[in-house]
């Protein structure tokens, strides 16, 4: 009496290991992509920071000049971080007559079709004809206004009244 064993083969066929090496290449690819995009919006990023900078830069110049700028355009460069940006800045009137608006784009290239990373938008105050006077009578130099003086009044209790 013969006794037969069962034909056993141990292992993966080629078409599983066809399969399984697709499914790694695949998970494979979606993880590069995944870092090569972060990567690249990590650039992107930066630049759009840089680009913010370059703008409230030009902003806080605009707002300490004097005279304040006329309504219209104008364009310039500036360099942060070892770089060039390039900058277009729109003064308009408002409803306001005592106030004006700044729109600063910045963009990487002198182009003025390129695309802008930053568009900063702010206001201006222009000063008052004739001058201001503040509370306590200081004007806004600091100086002390002679027709604006203090009265030698008091809302102070004393300690007597309390």
């Amino acid at each position: 009496m013969k006794i037969s064993t069962p034909n056993l083969t141990t292992g993966f066929t080629l078409i599983e290991v066809i399969v399984a090496t697709a499914v790694i290449a695949f998970a494979m690819a979606a993880v590069i992509q995944t870092t090569t995009g972060g990567a690249s919006n990590m650039g992107y990023l930066r630049d759009k920071t840089f680009a913010h900078w370059v703008a409230m830069n030009q902003l806080a110049l605009v707002q300490n000049d004097e005279p304040r700028p006329a309504v219209g355009r104008s364009k310039g460069e500036a360099e942060m971080a070892g770089r060039e940006w390039f900058w277009s800045q729109t003064v308009e009137s408002t409803e306001e007559p005592q106030v004006r608006r700044v729109e600063i784009k910045v963009r990487r290239v002198e182009d003025e079709k390129a695309p802008n990373l930053v568009t900063l938008v702010g206001l201006l105050d222009l000063p008052v004809a004739g001058g201001v006077t503040l509370q306590g009578g200081q004007t806004p130099s600091g100086q002390t206004d002679p027709d604006q003086q203090p009265s030698g009044d008091s809302d102070d209790i004393s300690n007597d009244e309390q």
